[in-house]
C-alpha cells in the first residue's frame, strides 16, 4: 500500500492548495482521525467511524465536517435503504456533539462591521486566493487552479467508470465518497465564480479535496497496478518509489536549507541578536513594525509586530483593520513620509528592516550585519 500511496506526495490536492502531510498543525492531527474513520467506513463499522469523525472535527472543524458530510451522503445514497434511519441518527449525534464548538465559532464568523472592501472579500480574495478565492481574476484562475479543476473533471469520469467495473465492496465505498466529493467541489467551483465577495467560499468548500485526492490516488494506483501484467508490477513499483524519493527530497529542500543556514551561516545568529536586543531594550508594550518576512522574529522579540500578512485574525470583525494595516505597511516601504499621517491612528514605536533607511522620521537604534532597528521620532 505504501508504494501506491507514496504517489500522493506528488500532489496532495487536485486544486485549492490544501495538504495533509507537510507540517505539524491541528489539521494534520485531524487527518489522522479522518483516516481511521475512513477505515471503519470501508469495513462497515459505522459507530467507530462516527467517533473518529467527531474527534477529527474538534481538531479541525472543516476537515472533520466536510468528511462527515460526504460520508453520510455516500451512505444515504449508496447504502442499504433499511439503514437510512440509522444514518440520519448519526447526523443528529454528530450535530449535538459539535454544538459547543458551533456556538464558540459563531461569534467569530458573524461579521457586524461594514467596510470596503468587505471582510469576506479580504479573507477570501486578498488573503486566501490559493485556497478559496479561485476567481480572484480569470488570469489567476487559469495560472493557479484551471488544470487542477480539469484534473478533477477527469477524476470524476474515472470514478464513474470505476463505479461500473469494480466488484470489491471496500473499494466501492471509497469510490462513493470520491464520486460525491468531486461532484460537490465542482459545483462549488461554479458557485465560486459568482461569489465575488467571498460570502460563501470563506467556509473553505474545497478543503475536502485533500482527502479526495488521497483516496483517489489509492484507488487509481490499485486500478493501475491491477491492469499491469504481474511480471512488470515489481519494476513499476520500484520506479514509483525512486521517482517519489526524488520528489520528497525536493519537498524537503526548504527545510534542509534552513538547517544548513542554522548550522553554517550567520543569518540565525543575527536574527537571534536583533530579537534579543528588542526583547531586552524596548518596552514590553512597544509596537515594532517589521518589514522582515521571517515569522520566528515574533517569538524571539516578544513584541507586537503591528501587522503580518500570514496572520489574519480569526474574528471577522477584526479583519478590516488588519487589512488596512497590511496595506499601510506595504505602502510605507515606498514612502516613509506616510508614518506621520498615521501616528495618531496607530501606535508604532520601532521599525525593523533588513536595509538601512535614510529618513528624517527615523532614528537608528541598533543594527547588525543583517538588521536595522529604527525608533520612530
Amino acid at each position: 500500500v505504501y508504494k501506491r500511496q507514496i504517489l500522493f506526495l506528488f500532489n496532495q490536492s487536485l486544486f485549492g492548495g490544501s495538504w495533509m502531510f507537510i507540517s505539524v498543525e491541528p489539521k494534520g492531527f485531524a487527518y489522522v482521525f479522518i483516516l481511521f474513520a475512513m477505515y471503519y467506513y470501508t469495513v462497515g463499522r459505522f459507530k467507530a467511524m462516527l467517533i473518529y469523525l467527531i474527534l477529527a472535527s474538534y481538531f479541525h472543524v472543516l476537515v472533520g465536517a466536510y468528511a462527515f458530510i460526504f460520508i453520510i451522503a455516500s451512505l444515504l445514497l449508496f447504502g442499504e435503504s433499511e439503514h437510512r434511519v440509522k444514518y440520519l441518527k448519526f447526523l443528529g449525534v454528530y450535530f449535538i456533539c459539535l454544538l459547543p464548538f458551533i456556538f464558540y465559532l459563531k461569534a467569530a464568523v458573524v461579521n457586524s462591521v461594514d467596510s470596503s472592501p468587505s471582510a469576506d472579500w479580504i479573507y477570501s480574495y486578498f488573503r486566501h486566493p490559493h485556497h478559496i478565492g479561485l476567481f480572484k481574476s480569470l488570469s489567476y484562475f487559469y495560472s493557479k487552479h484551471f488544470y487542477g479543476v480539469l484534473l478533477s473533471i477527469f477524476a470524476l469520469i474515472f470514478s464513474v467508470y470505476f463505479l461500473k467495473v469494480n466488484t470489491i465492496e471496500k473499494l466501492a465505498r471509497l469510490n462513493h465518497f470520491i464520486l460525491l466529493s468531486l461532484i460537490g467541489v465542482l459545483i462549488w467551483v461554479v458557485i465560486a465564480f459568482f461569489d465575488t465577495e467571498g460570502v460563501l467560499i470563506k467556509y473553505y468548500p474545497f478543503r475536502v479535496n485533500t482527502l479526495t485526492t488521497f483516496l483517489l490516488t489509492l484507488l487509481f494506483a490499485h486500478f493501475l497496478f491491477a491492469a499491469i501484467r504481474q511480471k512488470y508490477v515489481g519494476i513499476f513499483q520500484l520506479m514509483v518509489v525512486c521517482v517519489s524519493l526524488v520528489f520528497v527530497l525536493k519537498l524537503s529542500k526548504p527545510t534542509l536549507e534552513n538547517i544548513y543556514s542554522y548550522l553554517f551561516e550567520n543569518a540565525q545568529a543575527e536574527l537571534n541578536d536583533i530579537g534579543n536586543y528588542i526583547k531586552e531594550n524596548t518596552e514590553k508594550d512597544a509596537v515594532v513594525l517589521s518589514f522582515d518576512s521571517e515569522l520566528s522574529i515574533n517569538r524571539k522579540m516578544e513584541r507586537d509586530r503591528f501587522a503580518v500578512y500570514k496572520f489574519i485574525p480569526a474574528d471577522m470583525n477584526k479583519i478590516p483593520e488588519w487589512y488596512e494595516r497590511v496595506e499601510f505597511k506595504k505602502n510605507l516601504q515606498s514612502n516613509f513620509n506616510l508614518i506621520t499621517e498615521k501616528k495618531d491612528s496607530y501606535q508604532i514605536d520601532y521599525l525593523l528592516s533588513t536595509r538601512n533607511i535614510n529618513s528624517k522620521y527615523l532614528e537608528l537604534q541598533y543594527s547588525n550585519s543583517m538588521y536595522y532597528l529604527f525608533k520612530i521620532k
